[in-house]
């Protein structure tokens, strides 16, 4: 593969097997970074490595699902220990459980909050130090324009995917999840949000 913008930087992508995700792993990968893909769907997690590294890339899949912290941290501790370093962090796994208020069922919402909240935070968490300690310094976290907009028939993704963005808005460098985080990286580059509205990809 043809060394490109990212030539042997690690970047550990969350949500990395489908929609955006899969769009940006294979982009990554084309760039020339070693790419670390945690999803839960193990299937299409290898499929998207290998069709990364049979391009010539180096890519590695880590099932995970990331409303449980220890996956994450096996996740970061993964790249670490195949790559030894992290210059990339993105977290974009997200669930989409549709449904006003009264229908939004307990379950979902708590689901909706661990993974779209929790899987966020768990990153920074276990991410940022890792970060640090390789000299990276780009966190990158998907939200959604319905954040700022609104959606009354999908109340748990509506709040859900709002906090990472008010968070985000304060001047915390390390994602924006809690400004005591953010102190071990103050010195480092914030955060960047991408807030994509409708996306079309192959397949849909």
């Amino acid at each position: 593969m043809t060394a490109g913008r990212l030539a042997d930087k690690v970047v550990v992508i969350t949500g990395g097997t489908s929609g955006i995700g899969r769009s940006s792993s294979h982009l990554f990968g084309q760039e020339g970074a070693r790419v670390v893909v945690g999803a839960r769907n193990e299937a299409a997690g290898e499929q998207v490595v290998g069709q990364i590294n049979a391009k010539g890339g180096d890519a590695l899949f880590v099932k995970t699902d990331v409303a449980h912290p220890d996956e994450v941290q096996h996740l970061v501790d993964t790249a670490m220990d195949r790559f030894g370093r992290i210059d990339v962090l993105y977290g974009n796994s997200g669930i989409f459980p549709a449904g006003s208020a009264p229908d939004t069922t307990i379950e979902m919402w708590r689901e909706c909050i661990d993974v779209n909240l929790g899987g966020q935070f768990y990153l920074a968490k276990y991410g940022i130090p890792a970060l640090i300690e390789s000299g990276g310094n780009a966190i990158i976290f998907t939200a959604s324009e319905l954040g700022t907009v609104g959606m009354t028939e999908a109340v748990a993704l509506w709040h859900t995917r709002e906090l990472p963005g008010a968070w985000a808005g304060r001047n915390a460098a390390a994602a924006g999840l809690d400004q005591r985080i953010a102190a071990a990286s103050r010195d480092r580059r914030g955060p960047n949000q991408a807030r994509p509205a409708q996306t079309l990809w192959p397949g849909r």
